[in-house]
């Protein structure tokens, strides 16, 4: 879905602003739901991949974001040491575990493929 309207929108409106998105008008969920659809590069359907660490306040507008895209699952691949209380909350915003999964990201910075480990969830 790398062609997905509603992340084509956003990234139109944000432009390069690749230090401060909020300029653009959106909230942190909203924002890191871009940022991991950007930066995904293979499983299925290139479904977004949070490697990013994420607050337990922008989880629900992540999850909206996602679902308003029309996304129905994501991959959590985030390193951060809450990862845990992570996958908690996911469970209790009504996100179904799946499975393991080792996705491609691709490194703006670094300019280079890469491989990581994630979970796969549904957005129900």
């Amino acid at each position: 879905m790398k062609n997905n309207k509603h992340f084509k929108k956003m990234e139109q409106m944000i432009g390069n602003q690749d230090i401060n998105y909020t300029n653009a008008g959106f909230n942190n969920g909203a924002i890191k739901a871009f940022l991991s659809w950007r930066e995904s590069v293979s499983y299925k359907e290139q479904i977004p991949a949070l490697t990013l660490d994420i607050l337990e306040t922008d989880i629900p507008d992540f999850l909206d974001t996602l679902k308003t895209a029309g996304f129905t699952e994501f991959v959590l691949a985030t390193r951060n040491s809450g990862i845990i209380d992570d996958i908690h909350i996911l469970l209790s915003e009504g996100c179904s575990f799946q499975g393991p999964v080792t996705i491609q990201r691709f490194s703006r910075y670094h300019n280079e493929m890469f491989t990581i480990h994630g979970l796969v969830f549904s957005l129900n």
